[in-house]
């Protein structure tokens, strides 16, 4: 009986032994695993929250190359008929080195959109020792008579953060286009330049983590409007690449298309140039309609888990997006040339499709001009999407605003 209870007890200490080897090989390899998943994640996040991730791998530009392409594009610039008209201002005797150049075009009169924009996502426009960014504000000069003269002059003193443009105002979006490429190639060398409306809520740091790593050539950011013989990007929210502003510009005076909208001016751009097919739209770009008619975006918690940019927003959207933004970043860890996708159907531009939005293009070098009422208020300032001449046009036109939604690849 004794040698039956010793073995008894042998027998239950191997199987506690067991279990206990068992259970302890389970905690290393669950640990293993876990640890080894944490690091990838660790991986993928450490190189889409990086901060430094261009200017780790950009090209080091040196005081002589700046120096030389200063010469070449203010010469160019110079030596066009076209752009002499613009006496575009030259801040500094060398090109500025930036990765991203940002402009916002607003209205002289957009004082309260402004403002918006500088108590939220404005905040992060800032440079570090690894990105460099310059971001602005762009309006219309007028002149001393002018009713917003006073008050855009002491903004300008204010903050410091506003360009005018020498231009009359209204639709002349085509012409600010041009300007405002100008401006930014005849003052900074930069990876990028994005332009973008005063009423657009725009994810700054999120599109930040998102760049692609190494600056991209033949590069475009945006919202196409992917319809048949209509393709063009969306001029609200867009994005070149530095080669492809170049190209733009370097176009012969004899050559170059101007038209009142510049998402068309660019698309017939696109078209003789046979670069349509650089064209990217994403999906996380909110276009259309404007937030006070989608309630339930306008109600929306942490919109930049989900966008990058919500064209159409008020001041007030806009203030009520940043206090609910958070930090959590987005919901997808790739950059943007990974989540982006072109139209389906072949590029195709046929300016005489497009109903309440058709003027016939010009050359500029004959410095057009057009009849463009229908589009304005009486004091000459851009309708807007909602305005009651538009709805009047649209409803006699019979033609609404299409919507287009591609999904990423």
């Amino acid at each position: 009986m004794v040698e039956i209870s010793v073995l008894c007890r042998f027998v239950v200490f191997l199987v506690v032994v067991q279990c206990l080897i068992l259970f302890i090989v389970s905690t290393i390899f669950q640990n293993h695993v876990i640890s080894t998943f944490q690091k990838h994640v660790s991986t993928i996040q450490s190189w889409t929250l990086r901060s430094d991730k261009i200017s780790d791998i950009r090209t080091v530009i040196t005081e002589t190359d700046l120096a030389f392409m200063t010469g070449e594009i203010r010469n160019m610039t110079k030596s066009n008929p076209i752009y002499r008209r613009f006496n575009v201002e030259h801040v500094d005797a060398v090109l500025r080195r930036v990765n991203l150049f940002l402009l916002v075009s607003s209205g002289p009169g957009r004082v309260q959109r402004r403002d918006a924009i500088r108590k939220t996502w404005w905040k992060e426009c800032f440079s570090s020792e690894k990105i460099t960014l310059a971001c602005f504000f762009i309006t219309d000069a007028g002149n001393n008579q002018s009713k917003f003269h006073l008050q855009l002059q002491r903004e300008r003193k204010h903050h410091g953060d506003i360009l005018f443009q020498p231009l009359s105002g209204g639709v002349e979006f085509g012409y600010r286009f041009i300007y405002h490429m100008l401006y930014a190639i005849n003052n900074y060398y930069f990876d990028y330049v994005i332009r973008m409306d005063d009423d657009v809520f725009f994810c700054l740091s999120e599109f930040l983590t998102q760049l692609p790593p190494v600056p991209l050539q033949r590069f475009h950011w945006g919202w196409i409007h992917c319809e048949k013989f209509l393709t063009r990007p969306e001029e609200s929210v867009i994005m070149f690449s530095y080669d492809v502003i170049k190209d733009f510009l370097n176009q012969k005076p004899n050559k170059l298309w101007c038209h009142p909208f510049a998402d068309q001016m660019i698309a017939m751009w696109l078209e003789a140039l046979d670069m349509g097919h650089i064209l990217r739209h994403d999906y996380r770009i909110h276009h259309h309609p404007v937030v006070q008619e989608m309630p339930t975006l306008k109600d929306r918690r942490y919109v930049c888990r989900d966008y990058l940019a919500i064209h159409g927003s008020s001041p007030k959207d806009v203030l009520n997006f940043w206090k609910t933004k958070s930090d959590l970043g987005p919901k997808d860890l790739y950059s943007i040339d990974r989540l982006t996708r072109s139209c389906p159907s072949t590029f195709s531009f046929d300016w005489n499709s497009l109903g309440i939005w058709q003027y016939r293009p010009k050359k500029c070098i004959t410095k057009p001009v057009w009849n463009t009422r229908k589009h304005q208020t009486k004091d000459g300032m851009y309708v807007g999407r909602l305005g009651s001449s538009f709805n009047k046009a649209q409803k006699k036109n019979n033609k609404p605003l299409k919507k287009v939604y591609i999904k990423a690849v």
